[in-house]
């Protein structure tokens, strides 16, 4: 069996979380965001439903929303998220950055080991 190793690229995500105020316009930004729906239940946490091109999607509190490469979004749960993605802030200007100088940043964090906690 061949093994392969993920290609180092630069996405855009967001975490949904809860504020503490249980102000639903943060939520109702991140949802239009994704081109989601804010779905608000009474005695149900709210969660927002993704459309992806597999169906539908709910990303729940603490989930985080990744923009991937074609402009797609999906949810993504915290643990697998900590497992495959590092910050790329404070290396390179994220704003500016052209994406050859991202994809540049990503394979060289790509290759430094992580961090033990």
């Amino acid at each position: 069996m061949s093994k392969y190793v993920k290609k180092p690229i630069v996405i855009e995500a967001r975490q949904f979380t809860d504020s503490g105020s249980w102000d639903p316009v943060p939520w109702e930004q991140l949802a239009n965001w994704c081109g989601g729906k804010l779905v608000v239940a009474i005695g149900k946490l709210p969660h927002i439903i993704i459309p992806t091109l597999e169906g539908d999607h709910r990303a729940s509190f603490g989930d985080w929303i990744i923009q991937g490469v074609h402009g797609e979004f999906y949810p993504c749960k915290p643990d697998i998220f900590a497992e495959t993605y590092r910050p790329l802030r404070n290396l390179v200007d994220e704003e500016t950055a052209s994406k050859e100088q991202l994809a540049y940043w990503a394979a060289e964090i790509a290759q430094r080991p992580y961090p033990t906690p």
